[in-house]
């Protein structure tokens, strides 16, 4: 539940791909990399925390690698960087607690300004201040308070957990200082509460996650108006009713495993760029741990498209029903977003999830249902094609998919795409189609192999890497059909290549020597058939890469180390101020999207 209001401007990108990872004014530098948040427990004059210790306790709660009391598969930072792939670690300082003058009564469930008063209790000056952003202005904060929630549990005087703003009150102890938005959770589990009001078993992570992803930019996508007759999208999302997912267990806790972000949230932080479908053949999806989706883009809307995304019945997604691929169909309006009616209205939903076995109308209730098993693909209903990909506007993309397949241990989906297409023919699936690296990048045709043991984590900043050098095997992934199934999964720098020989010849010859060059820098390479060219030259590199949109080039230590980046608009670029050190070897690589097209060693001499 969110109680304030901001306008979300959209950033739309050359790749047609769309992100609001920059729409909160609060949120700009706040989900990247390493952050600390202040977290303030707040007791009331007559309701204490259950903890003799509270601070210890939320402490491993928010922050404890592996964190598993009362049923959670992690703590709050583990989610976090789990969903970033690494790219977001929060660290979650605890204070308090601080007592509040009245009794919980006297606030009521809709704050009654318990955090305003709340966080002027805390002694700021022994706080350092420097570890949220430097000076006196603290971006967010986020409030845990004591006792159950009104949320489920027949306690209406108790809090609604919410987030909002405190319109700028100055702290004590710095008269400059403030907190601009907040989050607030409570202490105990309203499951568990609900059998037993005497209870100590704590909430699960679920709501402080729910609320925390305010602060960070998303919006609820539950129906906020009241109105919307048909199915949003309930456990599958967190911003939905997913926050409370939990597998059934004897301390009745809610919310112990939050599912993981979707596609959409993820590319909202900024944390995932899905890959297009643009050729038909057959296609391996990874779990959406991995951080890797498929699009389908409206060509006249870049804000409006298909999302496909792979869960498993596991990890975050543990309290889900069921495991299969789902389909997402999102539209990015500001007014939805600045009026938070996201999926107010049940015949335009902005975050939309296409159930494969379509929902039905209930007379008597005078809404819509579906079962759970039946919303993802093929699920319940065992539903393995699908070919309605119709954007707002009326226009069909004219692409069909067929034969979905889960692989047996659930960590990937399989499925034939067909462009230009109404039908797709099914595939049967043999034994050699499942064996694909769980490290391939997507592939655009079955003789181009993309794959990378030195490619690194264009993810972030730095890299693994324990060799200089790409290496190459002879291995490919053939489905029953002999085509090569296109993969989305992240890359990882341990992985192995996948070329054959006779591809690793071939593209061989669209690179330069250095054997014949002059300067202080050589290349010796692997390119990927994409025409793209890289040579060196009085000390300068020269890159040639014909692809229509933005390539980003990227120059790495051999360990990995990010030293420089380069955007590339047009099929030529000279880099003539390549950092280095000593006359260590570095790595070059070209990428577009996930996609990439080119990568090799730069030999400094």
């Amino acid at each position: 539940m969110k109680i304030f209001q901001v306008v979300l401007p959209l950033l739309i990108l050359a790749s047609q791909c769309f992100s609001i990872s920059d729409h909160m004014p609060y949120n700009r530098f706040k989900v990247q990399g390493d952050i600390h948040v202040p977290v303030i427990l707040v007791e009331y004059a007559d309701v204490k925390f259950k903890s003799a210790d509270p601070v210890a306790q939320y402490t491993d709660y928010l922050n404890k690698e592996g964190y598993n009391e009362y049923n959670n598969v992690g703590s709050v930072r583990d989610y976090f960087i789990q969903n970033s792939n690494g790219q977001f670690r929060p660290t979650f300082d605890v204070y308090g607690p601080v007592t509040l003058s009245k009794k919980r009564s006297e606030y009521g469930s809709r704050d009654g300004g318990a955090m305003k008063e709340a966080q002027s209790l805390l002694n700021w000056d022994e706080i350092d201040m420097s570890l949220y952003g430097g000076g006196y202005t603290i971006s967010y904060a986020a409030f845990i308070v004591a006792g159950v929630g009104s949320n489920g549990s027949g306690v209406d005087e108790a809090l609604w957990p919410h987030a909002g703003k405190l319109n700028g009150s100055q702290l004590w102890g710095h008269n400059t200082s403030k907190v601009n938005y907040y989050s607030c959770s409570v202490e105990l589990s309203s499951g568990a509460y609900f059998w037993d009001e005497s209870t100590s078993v704590l909430d699960g992570i679920g709501v402080f996650v729910h609320e925390f992803s305010h602060l960070l930019g998303l919006e609820d996508h539950y129906d906020t108006g009241g109105e919307n007759k048909h199915v949003t999208p309930k456990t599958w999302d967190v911003m939905d009713t997913g926050n409370h997912n939990c597998p059934g267990n004897s301390d009745n806790v809610r919310g112990c495993t939050p599912p993981n972000y979707s596609a959409f949230e993820r590319m909202s932080m900024g944390w995932l760029t899905p890959t297009e479908l643009s050729e038909s053949g057959p296609v391996r999806l990874d779990k959406i741990d991995k951080n890797v989706a498929y699009s389908v883009t409206n060509p006249n809307n870049a804000n409006e498209m298909f999302l496909l995304e792979y869960r498993s019945r596991k990890g975050w997604d543990a309290g889900q029903y069921t495991s299969g691929m789902l389909i997402w169909h999102v539209e990015y309006n500001s007014d939805a977003w600045l009026y938070e009616r996201v999926n107010a209205d049940g015949d335009h939903m902005y975050v939309d999830l296409v159930e494969a076995v379509p929902e039905k109308y209930n007379a008597e209730r005078d809404y819509y249902t579906v079962s759970a098993f039946d919303v993802p693909f093929p699920g319940n209903g065992n539903v393995t094609e699908f070919n309605k990909f119709v954007f707002y506007d009326g226009r069909n993309a004219n692409i069909a998919i067929s034969s979905i397949k889960e692989s047996e241990g659930h960590e990937y989906v399989l499925f034939n795409v067909c462009m230009n297409a109404s039908t797709c023919p099914t595939i049967v699936w043999s034994s050699s189609s499942v064996e694909s690296s769980s490290s391939s990048e997507p592939e655009s045709s079955s003789s181009e192999l993309e794959s990378s043991s030195s490619e690194p984590e264009l993810s972030s900043s730095s890299v693994e890497s324990s060799s200089s050098e790409p290496e190459s095997s002879s291995s490919s992934v053939e489905s029953s059909s002999s085509e090569t199934i296109l993969s989305s999964s992240a890359t990882s720098s341990s992985s192995s290549e996948e070329s054959s020989s006779s591809e690793e010849s071939s593209s061989s010859s669209d690179v330069e020597s250095s054997s014949s060059e002059e300067g202080p820098v050589g290349i010796v390479a692997h390119a990927l058939s994409h025409g793209v060219h890289v040579r060196s030259g009085n000390g300068n590199v020269y890159v040639h890469a014909p692809q229509m949109g933005q390539k980003i080039i990227r120059v790495f230590t051999p360990l990995g180390s990010l030293l420089q980046e380069y955007v590339m608009d047009g099929s030529e670029q000279i880099i003539d101020n390549i950092r280095h050190v000593g006359k260590s070897n570095l790595i070059l690589t070209v990428t577009q999207g996930r996609k990439t097209l080119f990568k090799g060693v730069l030999r400094m001499k």
